[in-house]
C-alpha cells in the first residue's frame, strides 16, 4: 500500500483570516444541529478556537470544519485561524468525505467520559459538549 505524504510547500498552517473569506462548500454533507453548535459556540468562548479549520488556498472553501466556523459566528469571532491547502476541489471534496466518516467511526469510553465529567462543573457540561443529564 503506498502512502503519500502532503509535502509542506502545499500546507500554510494556522494562518489568521477574517471569517467572511471563508466559503462553505455546498456540497457538504455533514449536518450541525442547532444544539451542537451551541455547545461549539460555549466551547469556543470559553477556550478560543483552539483547532484550526481546513480550507483550499486558492478559493478559501472549506473542506474540514464547518461546524467551528458557524460556531465561531455564533460566538462573535471575527477572524479564525485556518490551514490553507493547495490541492483541487476533487481531493478536497474527497478528503472532506474522509474526515467525516473516519470521525463517526470512533466512538467514546464511556468509563473514561463519566470520570473526566466527575471533574467538571456542570455549568460547563455544554462547554465540554455534554449535558447534566449525561
Amino acid at each position: 500500500m503506498s502512502k503519500k505524504a502532503i509535502p509542506e510547500k502545499e500546507l500554510c498552517r494556522g494562518q489568521s483570516m477574517p471569517i467572511g473569506e471563508l466559503i462553505a462548500n455546498p456540497r457538504n454533507p455533514r449536518v450541525h444541529p442547532p444544539e451542537q453548535i451551541d455547545m461549539l459556540a460555549k466551547s469556543i468562548r470559553r477556550n478560543g478556537q483552539i483547532v484550526p479549520v481546513l480550507a483550499r488556498l486558492e478559493n478559501k472553501m472549506l473542506i474540514s470544519g464547518h461546524g467551528i466556523v458557524t460556531a465561531c459566528k455564533q460566538a462573535g469571532l471575527k477572524t479564525v485561524i485556518v490551514d490553507l491547502w493547495d490541492t483541487d476541489q476533487k481531493t478536497a471534496n474527497e478528503f472532506m468525505l474522509t474526515a467525516n466518516r473516519l470521525a463517526a467511526l470512533s466512538h467514546d469510553n464511556a468509563g473514561l467520559v463519566a470520570d473526566i465529567l466527575k471533574d467538571a462543573d456542570s455549568a460547563d457540561y455544554a462547554a465540554i459538549g455534554y449535558t447534566p443529564e449525561e
